[in-house]
């Protein structure tokens, strides 16, 4: 393992990753944002403030100079801005129809998508103030308990753009056909397991890792999220979940990674669990 100190890490707050750049935020005031990637040691800072300590979205589009999209926090904001270094600060416009607030955002294939909670999903195109949301599609998830409302966009390993719906005892997955605006359930994501809290949701590789079962979820719930606290393991070859740690082990804000040796199924399930507690990235 090599080391090496980075001061710019110090004084900055990392909240989230996109398209191979981490996405920092500044601890002090005016919170400027700003996009790093740490190995050639690209950087781009957006007169944007971002206070860190609210939970967000953010996504990153890479075509050409990088474009950062954050939609804010909050029960009822649907909002969702885009910092360019070149046309300034500006607010994406989704049209007429009604949406709800952001529920999942990312990037695919160069462009970002954003999903509402009202299941919506959305491609952003266009520059400038001929920036908008273009409508992709509905997703029609079978019925599910009432408190089924968590959603996620992700981008699995093979390259698909997948949509998760949450429940209590059941997760559904949707793999998203861009071109032809359809969403089909799918039941098989091969060697690839999905780790998901309710603040973000990633996808790995399991064979790189000997502890993590491919083809299965794994979902960390809190207090009043998706039933009791703890972390699950869902295989989807034979649909159940099984809890594998439990309330202790969820709820241990003072968790670190150096206090104890770790499998890499722990420490994946503590980085989806606490976006605005990493203060480093983990990789």
């Amino acid at each position: 393992m090599v080391k090496r100190r980075i001061p710019l890490l110090n004084d900055h707050v990392y909240v989230g990753s996109s398209d191979g750049l981490l996405i920092l935020v500044e601890k002090n005031e005016p919170y400027f944002v700003k996009l790093w990637e740490p190995f050639t040691g690209y950087l781009v800072q957006f007169t944007a403030g971002i206070i860190h300590q609210q939970p967000s979205h953010f996504a990153v589009e890479t075509r050409g100079v990088p474009r950062l999209f954050h939609a804010p926090g909050g029960l009822r904001n649907p909002r969702v801005m885009c910092y360019d270094v070149n046309n300034g600060n500006l607010e994406v416009r989704f049209g007429d129809m009604p949406v709800e607030r952001v529920a999942s955002m990312t990037a695919y294939k160069s462009d970002v998508f954003v999903l509402f909670h009202n299941r919506q999903l959305f491609k952003i195109t266009g520059d400038g103030h001929e920036m908008h949301g273009e409508f992709i599609l509905i997703h029609e998830a079978p019925a599910l308990a009432p408190s089924a409302m968590t959603h996620y966009l992700v981008v699995s390993g093979g390259g698909n753009l997948l949509i998760l719906v949450i429940g209590i005892a059941e997760i559904l997955i949707f793999c998203v056909d861009v071109e032809l605006r359809t969403a089909v359930r799918i039941y098989n994501i091969g060697s690839q397991a999905l780790f998901l809290s309710n603040t973000r949701c990633i996808s790995v590789n399991a064979e790189s890792f000997p502890t993590v079962r491919e083809n299965c979820v794994y979902q960390a719930c809190i207090s009043g999220y998706s039933g009791p606290c703890g972390t699950y393991e869902f295989s989807l070859m034979r649909p159940r979940k099984r809890k594998i740690y439990h309330q202790s082990f969820v709820n241990d804000v003072t968790y670190t990674l150096g206090g104890r040796p770790l499998s890499m199924c722990p420490v994946l399930i503590h980085y989806c669990l606490f976006r605005n507690k990493c203060r480093r990235p983990l990789s």
